[in-house]
């Protein structure tokens, strides 16, 4: 994991440009949240998702949320603290830590859980989660999905027209990815140029293991938490497999 830690100290200050606003996901989010929430996100980041969520709340109810963040890297937060400073950001590790404090919602977004090595690691997640959760709360954790057997075993490509709010600069992302199918591990490598004048600001590299459905649900059975309610798109799509997402949404078993 410790490559994946260094990824986000080497792309922080662009973390927020790529992953752009972020829109759909935050409403999806919004309509599961109730004014006064306990909330704890793991991995917090930049804190942009807690953030834009209290402020919707405070908006909509004149109440916001009870923020609680952790995360490993150092730089993510940083920034998360100078945009969240009421709330309560802890450098810790998803796979072990004890708050003691028990939270409303859970949130493990953005393809994160898939950061996990082996199954292990995921069930030892999930127990945290749950020992963290109120015995009517939710854990939801969002990841991207695709047909394990169709993903190339090599991919290049790029996104164009990210915009540096900060300098007004247009940035190109050039992506390259590699796949191993035997243990579903996927490498990536971002690298983030000015397009004008091709220099390069940023790059770094991460890596995945890539989890289906079955296999998945069967870790949360494992950890002894309900699968609640299952989504394929931040539109709350049912899920099915042609869908581009899978969010689960978990609970203690009662």
């Amino acid at each position: 994991m410790d490559e994946n830690i260094a990824f986000y100290e080497h792309i922080v200050d662009y973390y927020d440009v790529i992953h752009g606003s972020r829109n759909e996901e935050i409403q999806f989010y919004a309509q599961m949240i109730n004014p006064g929430d306990t909330v704890l996100e793991a991995p917090v980041g930049t804190g942009m998702l807690s953030l834009k969520l209290s402020q919707l709340c405070k908006s909509a109810t004149g109440m916001g949320l009870s923020i609680t963040g952790i995360d490993l890297s150092d730089s993510m937060l940083e920034v998360a603290r100078d945009r969240l400073p009421d709330a309560s950001l802890l450098k810790a590790d998803m796979r072990s830590f004890d708050l003691s404090e028990k939270f409303d919602i859970i949130i493990c977004p953005l393809n994160s859980i898939l950061h996990l090595r082996c199954d292990e690691e995921v069930v030892s997640t999930l127990n945290c989660f749950k020992h963290h959760c109120k015995p009517t709360g939710r854990i939801v954790i969002d990841s991207f999905q695709s047909d394990l057997e169709l993903i190339p075993k090599a991919y290049k490509g790029s996104i164009d027209g990210l915009i540096d709010p900060k300098t007004n600069r247009e940035l190109i992302l050039v992506e390259s990815s590699t796949y191993r199918r035997k243990t579903a591990h996927l490498k990536v490598e971002w690298q983030l140029y000015e397009k004008k004048t091709k220099n390069l600001l940023a790059g770094s590299k991460y890596s995945q293991r890539l989890m289906n459905s079955c296999d998945f649900a069967n870790l949360i059975h494992d950890s002894e938490l309900a699968i609640l309610e299952k989504f394929g798109s931040y539109e709350r799509e049912p899920y099915s497999r042609a869908q581009p997402r899978q969010i689960i949404v978990a609970g203690p078993e009662r």
